[in-house]
């Protein structure tokens, strides 16, 4: 299963974009394989649904580096 966590305050404008894109998912297609998980900040209950997963795929947003870098 492949989990993704998008996280960030929406009240700071940009610094939401990880919970923004988490809401904005449609993981209908791919129920059986993909969960998102949108949140404010990474917090220790997210241990469980990260131990379970496969693939963890974490989204926030930067000030720096280039646009497209990972």
């Amino acid at each position: 299963m492949i989990l993704l966590i998008g996280y960030g305050s929406i009240l700071s404008g940009d610094d939401g974009v990880g919970q923004h894109i988490a809401n904005r998912l449609d993981v209908s297609l791919y129920l059986d394989t993909v969960e998102v998980i949108a949140c404010h900040q990474l917090m220790p209950e997210l241990v469980d649904p990260i131990s379970r997963a496969d693939h963890v795929i974490f989204v926030d947003a930067a000030l720096d580096g280039q646009v497209g870098d990972v």
